[in-house]
């Protein structure tokens, strides 16, 4: 009966400013790098925040409620990480930078860098190496999009968080 407040809170959207173990205060820190991989896409993230307990304590939770969604929602639709746009006739893909529609023969796999920024929380710095394209117009290497690789990435997203300690659910 104790701890029944915590669920309302939890039901309602908020989490509580203490440590939950302890009662100590949190302060916010970011994980230097995690990793995690899924199906064809790796995806890296720097400077990922995150609140731990000032005294110590192991447990890890996220900066704000909903952080972890509004982080998949930013990744996978966001226009963050460098992505060819796909065009309604005929499904070919256009560059995200230049709109051209011609792709230069090169690599099939290769890395992308972009950087994630939300309110609130610093920059997180990611790298996704994955199928790609090079686009013929700016020479600049885009992530295919498809069905596949927007699950690899929500896969790949949800393993960084786990790898980096990073409580999403309720307890």
């Amino acid at each position: 009966m104790k701890r029944l407040w915590y669920w309302r809170w939890r039901l309602l959207g908020r989490e509580p400013e203490h440590c939950l173990g302890c009662g100590g205060p949190l302060a916010r820190q970011a994980v230097a790098w995690c990793h995690a991989s899924a199906g064809q896409i790796e995806l890296s993230l720097q400077g990922l925040p995150f609140l731990v307990c000032g005294n110590g304590c192991t447990d890890r939770r996220q900066p704000r409620p909903g952080f972890a969604g509004e982080l998949e929602r930013a990744l996978l639709d966001g226009g963050h990480l460098p992505m060819a746009h796909p065009t309604v006739p005929g499904g070919a893909l256009s560059c995200y930078a230049c709109a051209s529609r011609v792709w230069r023969p090169g690599p099939d796999s290769g890395e992308v860098h972009g950087t994630l920024r939300l309110p609130s929380v610093p920059a997180i710095d990611l790298t996704v190496r994955g199928p790609v394209r090079t686009c013929n117009g700016c020479a600049r290497l885009q992530l295919i999009p498809s069905d596949s690789v927007r699950r690899d990435l929500s896969a790949a997203l949800a393993g960084a968080l786990e790898a980096a300690g990073l409580r999403t659910t309720f307890r």
